[in-house]
């Protein structure tokens, strides 16, 4: 019903009004300042000392204050995204289901605030795991740029039909492979044995004569090549001393034929039926996640404009002399 309500006049030319009269020059502002933002912070992060350095540099030059003018720069805007996403949740909090269908990129913009400031704690205190959690950060960063994208009618249209086909056919596939890659992984390494001693739990390549085989040993190393056959890279080759060789065999043939052909390929015609139906109202979505932005822009506590804003023009609508007045949109 909302998809529906944003396209009904005159509430579409209202958001149309708002959108040019003053939601647009503050929503690429503030992508231009997010793109600043990720800029620095991506600078920062390839540039990172490999060994632990005092927050404080002990010699003041040009690169080093640089160095610190960033971080300071990076960790206000990690506080400022905290804030305005413990805001933005604070408001909805009742309608969190629709948070997720509308996209979740307000849950990744709140994920990045909270690595990218538990990062900088763990690299206030000395400890060289800041940097997973740094790279964590960078990583949802520039894929939370999908956010402007609403701001464009040809891309924003393009980024509905992406978060459908995530949150429709790749959540529900992946659900389904998981549960056959833990089965089969499982199943192999208890048909093979455990792993000979050099191999420190991993899948190996032997070595003269028994050179590519694979053995499989511990759910993660299987899992990983298990994994290559279902992108079609995968050895069908064992070792010949195993047990049960052949039920091995089998069980690979199997594998490969319940994801390989089976599954991969019923997510490809899932997911083109669901862009055929989500093109039939694609639009209506972006224009529902170009509404919401403008009521986040409105509601906003760093957006103070110095006047009400008003839509639509004041007009006399009496028909003698008594002056009546009214705000009229069309």
């Amino acid at each position: 019903n909302r998809y529906k309500m944003v396209v009904l006049e005159p509430l579409n030319k209202l958001l149309q009004h708002k959108w040019d009269s003053f939601a647009a020059r503050r929503f690429y502002l503030s992508f231009f300042s997010y793109f600043i933002f990720m800029a620095i912070f991506t600078v920062l992060a390839y540039h990172r000392p490999l060994q632990l350095q005092s927050l404080f540099p002990t010699e003041f030059t040009a690169i080093s204050f640089l160095q610190l003018t960033g971080q300071i720069v990076v960790c206000l805007g990690g506080f400022y995204l905290i804030i305005a996403q413990g805001l933005y949740f604070s408001r909805r909090w009742r309608n969190l289901k629709n948070v997720f269908s509308d996209g979740c990129i307000e849950v990744f913009l709140l994920l990045q605030a909270i690595s990218l400031l538990l990062s900088a704690v763990l690299y206030i205190v000395g400890s060289e795991d800041y940097v997973p959690m740094m790279v964590f950060s960078l990583l949802l960063g520039w894929v939370n740029m999908l956010y402007y994208t609403r701001g464009f009618q040809w891309t924003g249209i393009y980024c509905v039909m992406i978060q459908k086909t995530i949150l429709r056919d790749l959540l529900r596939f992946l659900m389904v492979y998981v549960i056959f890659l833990f089965g089969f992984a499982a199943a192999l390494v208890t048909l093979t044995g455990h792993a000979p001693p050099t191999s420190q739990n991993k899948s190996v390549t032997q070595e003269d004569g028994d050179k590519g085989h694979v053995v499989y040993s511990g759910l993660l190393s299987t899992s990983l090549e298990l994994f290559k056959f279902t992108i079609g890279m995968g050895d069908l080759e064992f070792q010949e001393q195993v047990k049960f060789k052949y039920f091995v065999l089998l069980l690979l043939l199997l594998f490969v034929i319940l994801t390989y052909i089976l599954l991969l390929n019923m997510l490809i015609a899932l997911m083109s039926e669901t862009v055929t139906s989500v093109s039939g109202y694609s639009k209506s979505v972006w224009k529902l996640q170009r509404a919401i932005s403008i009521l986040e822009i409105e509601k906003s506590w760093l957006w103070c404009p110095r006047r009400r804003q008003r839509s639509g023009c004041f007009l006399s609508v009496s028909l003698d002399d008594k002056k009546d007045e009214r705000w009229c949109f069309r």
